[in-house]
């Protein structure tokens, strides 16, 4: 508890309201700044992260055994589950990379079950979006990337960083064949 908080609750019982009204605006104040940092937190690493346009979702055939899981499935790949018990079928949603991970480790997915729900096992079909560095020397050979690598890329030349769209294995080859990156780069933009 806050110091704000304890001051507001003592003002209270000792019927001080005055100081009571300020220790409670004082509060209020605190927590509405604590929310505005975290937020802002929350947009600068997205930036940095990279983030996923579309998100997708599938239906997969789904086990009322599941459901006991199904909590700790969504915290752990970052996906939603919504499972609907009349149909022994579930829809998951999230980014396809998390929702691969999800049903091969957890349900056994393999190549024909991946493509009987339209998720075939080594295409990206959805497109991402990663923010990365960028150097404005980069800049006189964007179009050439673009189309060599079937890409876009829109840089921001005042943060020094790009926005590169298109499919996750086409982004990586840019990267690791144009900008050099390495494991720990690619982990730094959230594709991995």
């Amino acid at each position: 508890m806050s110091e704000n908080v304890r001051n507001f609750i003592n003002s209270v019982k000792q019927q001080d309201y005055t100081t009571a009204k300020n220790e409670f605006q004082a509060s209020i104040a605190e927590r509405v700044n604590s929310a505005f940092e975290n937020k802002k937190i929350e947009l600068a690493k997205n930036m940095t992260e990279g983030t996923q346009i579309n998100e997708a979702s599938y239906k997969v055939p789904w086990d009322k055994d599941f459901n006991k899981d199904t909590r700790k499935w969504e915290r752990k790949y970052n996906i939603e589950i919504k499972a609907d018990r009349d149909f022994n079928e579930a829809d998951v949603s999230g980014k396809e990379a998390d929702i691969k991970r999800f049903l091969s480790k957890e349900l056994d997915f393999e190549k024909p079950e991946f493509e009987m729900i339209g998720l075939d096992e080594g295409i990206q079909i959805n497109e991402a979006r990663y923010t990365v560095p960028w150097d404005k020397d980069f800049n006189r050979n964007t179009k050439k990337w673009e189309k060599k690598y079937n890409v876009e890329i829109k840089a921001d030349r005042d943060f020094n960083q790009a926005d590169v769209s298109g499919k996750d294995s086409d982004i990586k080859k840019f990267l690791s064949k144009e900008l050099d990156f390495e494991k720990s780069e690619f982990e730094m933009i959230g594709l991995d």
